[in-house]
């Protein structure tokens, strides 16, 4: 994989102002990894025999932790050639667990999706039609979700894929469920040399 850029945002909770709750949570910039030093930390980026070789999520909340403490992180991704940015939320306030949260929609998101989902159904109804009154109204309501939404950009959206998910870590399966933290780097090379000193 070619090198990346990684963004790191860690949870603060800050007084609120002129809302009805005393505080909120702020993500704050913690730290940034350049594109070089990407290559050291990730093993499946640059060339892979360098570094700390982190290849898993487990691995990589460990390095979060050992570096920036407990707490809450919001990763961004950045790569050369690929538009956007890939988003990853780890919860990695407990000592010894961590979990990736999922990104839940927003309302647009949803409310899209459902006029999405309302355009298909009336599409296939008025293919199925058989008076020419009802495919008449069907016609009607389907002119009225494609003003509420525009549909040709999402249709066109979901068959061009051009968001690539920038994955420099294997996910610790079931994904978005507590799982403990592993190990990563030179203490795993000194714990084997350790353990073949012991044995001979």
């Amino acid at each position: 994989m070619d090198l990346i850029i990684v963004r790191i945002g860690k949870a603060k909770t800050v007084p609120a102002v002129n809302s009805r709750f005393d505080y909120r949570t702020e993500f704050r910039f913690v730290h940034k990894v350049t594109y070089p030093q990407s290559e050291m930390i990730f093993k499946n980026v640059g060339r892979t025999n360098v570094g700390l070789g982190i290849e898993t999520d487990a691995q990589f909340a460990k390095w979060l932790v050992d570096n920036f403490g407990l707490g809450r992180y919001h990763i961004h991704l950045f790569k050369k050639g690929v538009r956007g940015w890939t988003f990853y939320s780890f919860d990695c306030s407990k000592q010894n667990r961590f979990q990736q949260v999922k990104k839940e929609p927003t309302f647009k998101e949803r409310e899209e999706e459902a006029n999405l989902r309302e355009y298909k159904k009336k599409k296939r109804e008025l293919g199925e039609a058989e008076s020419e009154s009802e495919r008449e109204d069907l016609q009607g309501e389907i002119k009225e979700i494609e003003e509420d939404l525009d549909v040709s950009d999402i249709l066109e959206e979901g068959n061009r894929h051009t968001h690539v998910k920038i994955k420099p870590f294997r996910n610790t399966q079931p994904l978005h469920k507590e799982h403990g933290y592993e190990e990563y780097g030179d203490i795993i090379k000194s714990r084997e040399r350790g353990i073949d000193n012991s044995i001979w």
